[in-house]
């Protein structure tokens, strides 16, 4: 019709429904309390998992640490001993020492089992 305005109404100048507007809502809320509260959970049993696995390793490094500490003292022991052993009657001490008697006899024990020893010379 020449003379009368037409109105043309496109679909945006309508007000969404009531559905559409939930589903918009719904998209744009974020996070549920229940969705927090699983991922929350989920997140304490990751980290105690590697807690657990982190604090195991740290005792089993110290238990290696102390078994080579303990090693090396008593290797550092048993050098000590060999090495004064050696020493022993060989009368290089300025002082005198062991002199006289061989080193062997320095380590009797008892060959016939009866708590005696039957020569110590």
């Amino acid at each position: 019709m020449p003379g009368s305005s037409a109105i043309t109404l496109s679909l945006d100048t309508f007000p969404a429904t009531t559905e559409e507007n939930l589903q918009r809502r719904r998209t744009n809320r974020g996070f549920t309390l229940v969705e927090l509260m699983v991922s929350m959970a989920v997140t304490l049993i990751v980290l105690g998992t590697a807690l657990t696995v982190f604090k195991k390793s740290m005792d089993a490094a110290t238990t290696v640490t102390a078994k080579a500490e303990m090693q090396a003292n008593a290797r550092a022991a048993i050098n000590g001993i060999v090495r004064d052993l050696s020493q022993a009657g060989s009368g290089g001490m300025p002082w005198g020492g062991i002199t006289g008697i061989p080193v062997a006899s320095l380590f009797a024990h008892d060959t016939n089992g009866n708590d005696h020893l039957a020569n110590n010379t």
